[in-house]
């Protein structure tokens, strides 16, 4: 198939997919209830205000949303947050109580197990009990093929550590959230990982940061070269010819300061970023 056909399939596929997924939000919205579509709003404003780390106004809105919905009833999962608002401000029993009252009220469908393992860390008192939720929470999010889930559940547990001054511990589990909120394009998240692994310690060098220069293409086909995939394997995975695929591999060796694959490769091993995501687990 020629690539500018090729490509044109690919953007008539994205547009339908937006489409498709704008329809299911509709229709979702449609049959949700006038006091839980106007709490919406508050809902990404506490999100905002939680990983800002302004945890007294994000609590005032996630107040206002449970006296709006209710816990447990509402389409879109907002708790969890919540409860770790609430464990970072120092009101841990408070939120224990509302997993409690979660589970009382009969498991939300859309909560996942690994969002709540996570939620229940927060909110345990026994430090080695609360890592095992982490770690269970991250097993589940494997389980589930979810790397934003699993990142969440390691930045989770490299801020515990971190603040227990576990230092080396916490950078691991913190660098490995990293990449993966980096893969997937969660950049707030990614932001939050690598300022904590900076307070744990980690080097704010210009290798650390090198993904930053590759565009999300490039960064795509470094990590398939790093996990040793040839030109043509790439181009065939990606769709366009070898030589498109040699043009990118010379800016990006240009950009992060490397000459050949084994270099870049090298470079992978200080730079989680540029692993393969299938080897951070």
């Amino acid at each position: 198939m020629p690539v500018a056909q090729d490509g044109a399939q690919r953007a008539s596929t994205k547009r339908i997919l937006r489409f498709v997924i704008g329809m299911t939000i509709a229709a979702v919205l449609a049959t949700t209830a006038d006091p839980e579509r106007q709490a919406i709003g508050a809902m990404g404003l506490a999100w905002l205000a939680l990983n800002e780390g302004r945890l007294d106004d994000a609590l005032e809105l996630y107040d206002g949303v449970a006296a709006a919905t209710g816990i447990g009833v509402s389409v879109i999962r907002w708790e969890a947050e919540w409860v770790e608002a609430l464990a970072r401000a120092g009101r841990r029993d408070d939120g224990a109580a509302v997993l409690d009252e979660l589970v009382r009220g009969g498991w939300p469908a859309a909560f996942l197990p690994a969002e709540y393992l996570r939620a229940k860390g927060f909110v345990t008192a026994d430090e080695e009990a609360a890592y095992r939720h982490f770690e269970r929470s991250i097993h589940e999010a494997q389980t589930a093929g979810n790397p934003f889930t699993e990142g969440r559940g390691r930045l989770a547990w490299g801020e515990q550590l971190r603040r227990v001054r576990r230092r080396a511990d916490a950078r691991g589990q913190l660098d490995r959230a990293h990449a993966l909120f980096v893969a997937v394009g969660a950049n707030t998240y990614a932001d939050r990982a690598a300022a904590e692994a900076r307070a744990a310690g980690a080097q704010s060098s210009d290798e650390v940061v090198a993904h930053r220069l590759l565009t999300p293409h490039e960064l795509q086909i470094a990590r398939l070269v790093v996990g040793g995939a040839s030109t043509r394997d790439v181009a065939a995975k990606l769709f366009i010819s070898p030589r498109t695929i040699e043009a990118h591999l010379s800016t990006i060796f240009r950009k992060l300061g490397v000459r050949n694959r084994r270099e870049l490769s090298a470079r992978a091993l200080d730079d989680p970023v540029l692993q393969p995501v299938s080897s951070l687990a």
